[in-house]
C-alpha cells in the first residue's frame, strides 16, 4: 500500500515538474515583436480578443484559447498604404498570426508557434 501511494506521489510530481505553464493570463498584457522592423509590431489581449499594430496599419481579431492552444479569427486590417518594407512586414507578421495554434511564455517573452515552430516572439511593453 505504501509503495502505491510513493508511486502515485512521485508520478504526481513528476507531472507538475513537466506542465507547461498555461495557466499564464493574456488578458490585458502588451507585447511588442523582437524584430529589427521599426516600428515594432505588437499584440495586446482583451478578454475580446486581440489587437495591435502590424507594421503598417492597425489590426484586430478575435481569439480562441485553451490551454496552450492559441488560434485567431479572421484579421481585420485598417488599410493604410505605406512603403513597401513596411507592408512587407505586415504580410509576414499577418501570416504568421494566421498560422498559429500553441502559445507559451518563457520568462517575460510570449512566443506563438504553428506546426511545431515558433513563429513570433514578443517582448513583454506593460
Amino acid at each position: 500500500m505504501r509503495v502505491a501511494i510513493l508511486v502515485a506521489a512521485l508520478a504526481m510530481l513528476g507531472a507538475c515538474a513537466t506542465a507547461p505553464d498555461t495557466a499564464v493570463e493574456l488578458t490585458g498584457s502588451e507585447w511588442a515583436l523582437i524584430t529589427d522592423a521599426q516600428p515594432s509590431p505588437t499584440i495586446d489581449f482583451t478578454d475580446q480578443g486581440a489587437s495591435g499594430f502590424a507594421g503598417c496599419n492597425r489590426w484586430f481579431s478575435s481569439i480562441e484559447r485553451t490551454g496552450d492552444q492559441l488560434s485567431f479569427g479572421d484579421i481585420g486590417l485598417t488599410r493604410m498604404m505605406c512603403p513597401a518594407p513596411q507592408m512587407t512586414t505586415e504580410r509576414t507578421y499577418t501570416d504568421a498570426l494566421n498560422r498559429t495554434d500553441h502559445v507559451r511564455i518563457e520568462g517575460n517573452e510570449l512566443v506563438l508557434s504553428g506546426s511545431g515552430a515558433d513563429l513570433l516572439r514578443f517582448r513583454r511593453t506593460n
